[in-house]
Formats: C-alpha cells, sequence, structure tokens
C-alpha cells in the first residue's frame, strides 16, 4: 500500500470514530461514550497498536460500547396503580341433579350447562339455622358441559337434619349459582 493509501485510510478511521461519539485519549489508549442521563456509564477498553499495520483495503474497526439493553432497562415500568380490566364472566345455568347418603357420606353432585371445561371450582352450600357447612371441589369438563360431584362430600353425621342446598360454579370465564333445594340428611 502507498503511504497515501494508508493515510487515508486512518483519516477515514477517526472519522468514523469521531462520527460515533468516541474520543482518543493519547495517554491510555482507551475509547468513551457519554452515558445518557440517569443510565450507568460504560466504557470499553482496546489497546491500540503501536505500528499501524498495512491492509490491503481501508476499513475502520468500531469499539464494542455497551448499549442500554444490555444494562438496567431506561424505559418506565407499570406503576402499581395501573389496573388491567378483566373480561366479565358469562353467567351459567348450574343444576344440583344428585344428592343422598351413600356409605355414611351424604353426596352432592351437579351440571353446569353453557360452558365445557375443566379447571372451575363448584361449590356445595348446606345452610340450616345459623349454620353453614361448604362443600369445593374442581368441575370436570364432559362433551357439552362441566360436571360436579368431585370433592362434594361430607361426613353424614355432620349434617345430619333439614338444610337448604345450593351449588355455585365459577372459573375464570363462567359463574353461576343453582336455585335453592331443600334436602333431609337422615
Amino acid at each position: 500500500m502507498r503511504r497515501i493509501g494508508w493515510a487515508k485510510a486512518v483519516a477515514v478511521g477517526v472519522v468514523a470514530l469521531s462520527a460515533a461519539g468516541c474520543t482518543s485519549h493519547p495517554t491510555d489508549g482507551a475509547s468513551t461514550t457519554p452515558a445518557p442521563s440517569g443510565a450507568p456509564s460504560t466504557s470499553a477498553t482496546a489497546a491500540a497498536p503501536s505500528t499501524p499495520q498495512a491492509s490491503a483495503s481501508p476499513s475502520a474497526t468500531a469499539s464494542s460500547v455497551a448499549t442500554p439493553s444490555d444494562g438496567p432497562s431506561a424505559s418506565p415500568s407499570p406503576s402499581a396503580s395501573a389496573s388491567v380490566s378483566a373480561q366479565p364472566r358469562a353467567t351459567v345455568d348450574v343444576t344440583v341433579t344428585r344428592f343422598g347418603v351413600v356409605d355414611g357420606q351424604f353426596l352432592v353432585g351437579g351440571v353446569v350447562d353453557g360452558v365445557a371445561e375443566d379447571g372451575g371450582t363448584c361449590t356445595a352450600t348446606l345452610t340450616s339455622g345459623g349454620e353453614t357447612v361448604t362443600l369445593t371441589g374442581a368441575g370436570a369438563m364432559s362433551a357439552s358441559t362441566t360436571g360436579c360431584g368431585e370433592g362434594l362430600q361430607i361426613d353424614a353425621a355432620r349434617v345430619s337434619g333439614t338444610w337448604s342446598l345450593t351449588l355455585a360454579y365459577v372459573s375464570g370465564d363462567a359463574e353461576g349459582t343453582s336455585a335453592a333445594v331443600e334436602v333431609d340428611v337422615p
């Protein structure tokens, strides 16, 4: 490479680094970039060769400088007061389809029309006078409905007498409560 070609390559490299916001310090060979206000400052150091190296074509090498994505984000985060509005739940029909005593256990079962899904919660509530007994279980998907029955049982001796029974279903998408049914538990 001719001497004038090497000088052009150095000049192109200096202009490119200057345009990128880099400055050179002759005493330490470090290049720095000012950090944006409020962001941590980062600098990268690269040792400069003591003698220029000749190459077949002029090129400029940029130093590696940390970007805001390499460190803590400068973008604002949502505040605690921000809220996401939930979709209203669909109202579904819940029906008590069975109840009775089997092997000393009072059992409750029902069906939820209008939704077929797993993961919702079925709650049977027995009330008599000032006493309330709550039984909770998972809804189970069937072909076109959701069934309630799993976990809806209690020792019959604990609930003997006349009770008002309701069955409720709640999920992320649906909710509903049956009409009250009067039950006599021996």
